[in-house]
This record gives structure tokens, C-alpha cells and sequence, in this order.
């Protein structure tokens, strides 16, 4: 209500047509802007009439209804607007959860087509999701925004059980709690892990595995903790090596190394050289940060340049 009433208030200074422009203008900024400006550098997914935030797990839509000339009561149109909105920005909203990739061969699409039971829990979550805000210009329009989280339940619900019973390919899960309780001069030594995977046409998805030669799993659901990944999502996916090595997630020293290509046509699965698999696992006890999911994966385009190569020591 307080943008609607500022609204009003400025009309009793300015002229109807320029209360309307103001407040659109408003209207453009925070729709547009304010959901890229939280998460300087992440990667935004657009997905028809929403947005993914892949490092902060956000799921945002818009809705919109215009008003029905017919009704004169300017209570009850705004009654019919705000639900007209909301109706079809939890439709958008459903449209883009259905766009989240799980692994290299499912995504959430799949998913409800095949499970009646799963799809009807997952409208129901999006009839529940929050919503944000609103932008109401009188006589006119009414907009808003809705957000649902990625991680957590949702995330439970949509990655498969069986993805947590895979093993790393040199470590088990009891020596990877061992090391986690005892630390090592090599889990000091850096705080995470930053895989620049830009150009090689990788998607974001829930499921992600970074290999070594010969398919040794270096990072994936055997060595990243259930809950961690649940929890705040198994990696962080941005754009820009310049803001991954500033963000929290993956400490102040990363680890920064280059995907050499895709492991599977599509998700998110990576090799990197034998090089850097012995830089990143010289021995089980050098893997606490990946236990913890302290993980930043690169994608999208490098505007034409040729891949960016790495020094061990960064």
C-alpha cells in the first residue's frame, strides 16, 4: 500500500500523465533491476517469463493484469488485478522451475510429465511462493513480482535419492569425515574451488561432477555432503572470474582451475587435466573445502576470446 498511496500523494502536485510516468519508470527499474543486483556477477538463467539465479538459488516471475474498464468500485478492481497478477506470475513462476536442469538427462519438464504426484506437490509449492512486491498505476496496470527458493526442500524433492549413494572414485565417505574432523596443511592452504568451464557450452544445473582423466570423480555427489548441497545448492554458478574470486562462497584463497571440455552433452559435467586433478586431490586429506561444497563453476560465453589458462599458484 505505501507505493500506491506516494502515488496518489504525488498526484496532488504533478499531472495525472506524469504520476503514470513515474511511476512505470519505477516500475521498469525494480522489475528489471533489482533482481540482478543482488548477486553481483551470478548467472541468470532467463526461462520464458522468469529468471534462475544459479548462485543464490532464486526462482523470480512476473505477473500482470490490467484493469477492466467495466468496474467502477476502484476497490474491488484492484481486488481483481492483484489476483489476475498473481495468477500469472505463479504461472510464469512454474514455467521456469519446469526449465531447471537436475543432471545431464533430466530436467524438471521430465520430471512432472512422468510423476502426477510430484507435479501437483510442486504447484503447490509455487502457490505458495512469496511475493516480493507490487507496482500498481491506477486505472491502468498491476505488477508483481513472485520468488520461490531453489535449495532446500525443493531441491530435495528433485534431486533422485540415488544420486548421494555415488562414491568418489579414490576416497570414501567415512575417510572424507575423518579428514574433515582432523584438517591438513593442504585444507588450509585453499578455501575452495573456482572451474572456469566458459565456452564450452555447459548448462547449470542441480547435478554437477567435475572429473579427472579417466573419469576420476574429483567433485560431485560422492564427495559433496547430502545437506550441503541441498542446502545452498551442490555449486554457485556465475559469469566472471573477477567477482567468483570476490564472493563468499568460495573463500579468500580459491583454488582457480580450467575445464578442458564437457563430460556429457548436457548439465554441467566437466574434465579437467591430469594437471590440475593432482592440484586439486593430492590426497584425500586435501578435499575439506569440496566436503563443505565451497564450489564456483564458470559458464557462458568468453566474447570470443580463447580459454583463459590458469597458474596453479593463484
Amino acid at each position: 500500500m505505501a507505493r500506491i498511496t506516494a502515488a496518489f500523494r504525488i498526484g496532488r502536485i504533478l499531472s495525472p500523465a506524469a504520476v503514470s510516468i513515474s511511476v512505470v519508470a519505477a516500475l521498469l527499474l525494480l522489475v528489471f533491476v533489482a533482481p540482478l543486483s543482488a548477486q553481483t556477477g551470478a548467472l541468470i538463467q532467463k526461462v520464458d517469463q522468469g529468471r534462475i539465479n544459479w548462485l543464490s538459488g532464486e526462482l523470480r516471475a512476473v505477473g500482470e493484469a490490467e484493469a477492466r474498464a467495466q468496474m467502477w468500485d476502484e476497490q474491488v478492481k484492484q481486488g481483481v488485478m492483484r489476483r489476475q497478477a498473481l495468477m500469472n506470475g505463479r504461472r510464469h513462476l512454474y514455467a521456469a522451475l519446469k526449465s531447471v536442469r537436475i543432471n545431464n538427462s533430466l530436467t524438471v519438464r521430465d520430471l512432472v510429465v512422468k510423476d502426477r504426484v510430484l507435479r501437483e506437490q510442486l504447484k503447490g509449492r509455487v502457490n505458495n511462493s512469496v511475493v516480493l512486491d507490487r507496482t500498481f498505476v491506477p486505472g491502468e496496470r498491476m505488477r508483481l513480482r513472485v520468488e520461490m527458493k531453489l535449495w532446500g526442500a525443493l531441491s530435495k524433492m528433485l534431486i533422485p535419492d540415488s544420486v548421494w549413494y555415488e562414491k568418489s572414485s579414490d576416497v570414501s565417505s567415512k575417510a572424507l569425515d575423518r579428514q574433515e574432523m582432523q584438517g591438513s596443511e593442504e585444507t588450509e592452504r585453499h578455501t575452495g574451488l573456482i572451474v572456469d568451464a566458459r565456452g564450452l557450452n555447459v548448462e547449470p544445473s542441480l547435478v554437477c561432477r567435475v572429473y579427472g582423466p579417466k573419469e576420476r570423480l574429483l567433485y560431485g555427489p560422492g564427495i559433496v555432503r547430502p545437506s550441503i548441497a541441498i542446502g545452498r545448492g551442490m555449486a554457485g554458478y556465475m559469469r566472471e572470474r573477477d567477482s567468483a574470486v570476490r564472493a563468499s562462497r568460495t573463500g579468500a584463497d580459491p583454488l582457480i582451475l580450467r575445464a578442458r571440455e564437457r563430460a556429457a552433452s548436457k548439465g554441467c559435467e566437466i574434465t579437467v587435466s591430469a594437471e590440475d586433478s593432482e592440484a586439486l586431490l593430492p590426497s584425500p586429506e586435501s578435499i575439506g573445502f569440496l566436503r563443505q561444497g565451497k564450489v564456483i563453476l564458470l559458464v557462458g560465453s568468453e566474447d570470443g576470446e580463447g580459454p583463459t589458462e590458469y597458474q596453479l599458484d593463484q
